[in-house]
């Protein structure tokens, strides 16, 4: 069942070229010996391809965690708090290096010059998610 509902979710992301532009991971977060399913994705470059270098472009992913709920698999994002953390560090690290890009490549600086409020908005939505998972 697993592995058909990662099929249908990988399938189901949008491609560019022929390739999804989804990432999808199974993984036990909880350590109770059954995998979650992690949708990993970033919005910002599904809107616009080709908007982020590599440099950039895995401080605006966003991971959506499935977990199994009866008979089918349901977003349980505020159940993974542990997770969540850690995601939340990396988004206040990449708030940083937008505020301070000088040890950046001179294409991301470029790039953060040009698009700096809307990356700073979209990692403020991501912190307050999850910081909206606390209660």
């Amino acid at each position: 069942m697993i592995h058909q509902f990662s099929y249908e979710l990988q399938h189901s992301s949008p491609h560019h070229d022929g390739s999804p532009l989804r990432t999808v991971v199974l993984e036990d977060l909880n350590n109770d010996g059954q995998s979650e399913v992690l949708l990993y994705k970033n919005e910002m470059e599904e809107a616009a391809i080709g908007l982020f270098n590599v440099e950039l472009y895995g401080a605006f992913v966003w991971v959506d965690v499935y977990q199994k709920q009866g008979s089918e698999f349901k977003i349980a994002n505020p159940y993974f708090q542990s997770f969540y953390r850690g995601r939340k560090t990396l988004y206040l690290h990449w708030l940083d290096r937008i505020e301070h890009p000088e040890r950046l490549s001179a294409d991301s600086q470029l790039l953060i010059k040009h698009n700096k409020q809307g990356f700073t908005n979209q990692l403020n939505q991501y912190i307050s998610l999850i910081e909206g998972y606390k209660k």
